[in-house]
C-alpha cells in the first residue's frame, strides 16, 4: 500500500520535482479532493530554486478527463512560514 501511495504521489509532483532539488511531504501534506476534480497538497516542503524548508507550497492538480491525468494547475508559495499546517 505504501509503495503504491509513493508512486501516486510521485506522479503528481514530477513537474515540481524538475525545478526543486528535494520535495518533502509530511502529515499536513495529505491530499484533499475539492470540487470532484481538484487534488490539493497543502504544506509541501521543498529545497532549491529559491525555496527553503522554511517555505511551504500549496500544489493544486486539476483532473483532465480526456487524458485521464492530473495536471499541475496552480502553485502557491508561503514564504518563511516555518511550521505550517493548512488545517489551523
Amino acid at each position: 500500500m505504501r509503495f503504491y501511495l509513493s508512486l501516486l504521489m510521485s506522479s503528481f509532483i514530477t513537474p515540481v520535482w524538475a525545478s526543486y532539488d528535494t520535495v518533502y511531504f509530511d502529515s499536513s501534506s495529505c491530499p484533499v479532493l475539492e470540487n470532484n476534480n481538484t487534488l490539493i497538497f497543502d504544506g509541501v516542503r521543498a529545497k532549491g530554486s529559491g525555496i527553503t524548508l522554511n517555505d511551504a507550497l500549496r500544489l493544486e492538480y486539476n483532473f483532465d478527463l480526456p487524458s485521464l491525468n492530473f495536471n499541475l494547475g496552480n502553485t502557491i508559495k508561503y514564504p518563511k512560514i516555518g511550521v505550517f499546517n493548512g488545517y489551523h
